[in-house]
């Protein structure tokens, strides 16, 4: 919140979208109003205990948006000073685009994301058609996964936003909705919502250089190992047969390498970890997918109840804490 009041370019209206159970965003919120109306813009909260997922969490919030663009922000996004007036400028000067993301930097990694940092692995993962980063590409790739920049120097075509900071026209949500059959942190649910909208309008999503975000990852409220691996597998499979499945007879023997290309990685990491976790980790992520060709014929009808239920109304606490406290995900939009 303080780095939208930081920006060279003020919104007129931010929106708090939360979902979680404690006050304490409710409190920042009205605690933060009086600045923002000083600075020329409407703080809004808005209570979401009802959304059963960030994708429902998003359609709520842009029920109340009145702008011609809607920024979304997840909460552990900082942005640079010029983030929305780059963005404000790349939409008033080009017509055609439905919608913009700037580039992020740095951010706190995961332990599981490091390996995937390196030269070596970049390669093995572009053979085993798993994500990896090029230059000034940002695009889904025939097995679901995708390409991520590993670097901007100029605006790029992009067939995917990333959910902690994407930018659309208000006009957009006239046509599409988030999916909620993403529950929770809704994995993959900005990849499912932006892959729609550049199928059904070719050309029209971009990825600038200038106006940087930093995606601070927070490690302090992550789902139950086990239940994370399941949400993973499975939206993994209901966006590959959602979407790219029926595309080319190349997509499924590409997936099903993906498939085995992140057992590979999960089975590497779990080796470096050395740790008991780690070791769970691997077979919480094996049962996954066990789970998930056992129930192949319900994600073909995009039925999901079979996990969304147990994940909706499981009664332990479904986010794991540490010290410091850190709440279920809210949205900035």
């Amino acid at each position: 919140m303080k780095t939208i009041l930081d920006q060279t370019k003020i919104p007129f209206q931010t929106i708090i979208v939360d979902s979680s159970q404690e006050r304490t965003t409710r409190n920042l919120t009205f605690s933060f109003r009086r600045k923002f109306r000083l600075h020329g813009c409407q703080l809004m909260y808005v209570e979401g205990r009802r959304c059963d997922g960030l994708p429902a969490a998003r359609n709520l919030g842009v029920e109340f948006a009145k702008g011609d663009a809607i920024f979304f922000l997840d909460d552990d996004t900082l942005l640079d000073r010029d983030v929305i007036d780059e963005l404000s400028n790349f939409l008033r000067n080009n017509k055609t685009a439905l919608g913009v993301e700037p580039f992020s930097v740095g951010g706190r990694k995961l332990l599981a994301n490091k390996l995937s940092s390196g030269k070596v692995w970049n390669t093995l993962a572009k053979i085993l058609m798993l994500p990896y980063r090029e230059k000034d590409r940002l695009r889904v790739r025939r097995s679901g996964e995708s390409v991520f920049p590993s670097s901007l120097t100029s605006p790029i075509l992009a067939q995917r936003f990333h959910g902690y900071a994407m930018c659309y026209r208000a006009s957009v949500f006239k046509k599409y909705s988030f999916d909620t059959n993403f529950k929770r942190s809704g994995y993959l649910e900005d990849l499912d919502f932006s892959y729609r909208v550049q199928k059904g309008n070719p050309n029209s999503l971009y990825a600038i250089p200038h106006g940087k975000v930093v995606h601070n990852i927070s490690p302090e409220s992550r789902m139950h190992a086990d239940l994370r691996a399941q949400m993973i597998t499975v939206y993994r499979f209901y966006f590959f047969f959602k979407h790219k499945s029926h595309e080319s007879i190349l997509n499924m023997p590409a997936f099903l390498l993906a498939q085995l290309g992140h057992i590979i990685e999960v089975t590497i990491k779990s080796a470096m970890g050395r740790s008991r976790q780690d070791t769970w980790e691997l077979i919480y992520f094996l049962q996954s997918y066990i789970l998930a060709f056992r129930n192949l014929r319900d994600i073909l009808k995009a039925d999901l109840k079979f996990f969304n239920n147990k994940v909706t109304a499981t009664s332990r606490p479904l986010y794991q804490r540490s010290k410091k406290r850190d709440g279920p995900q809210k949205s900035i939009i």
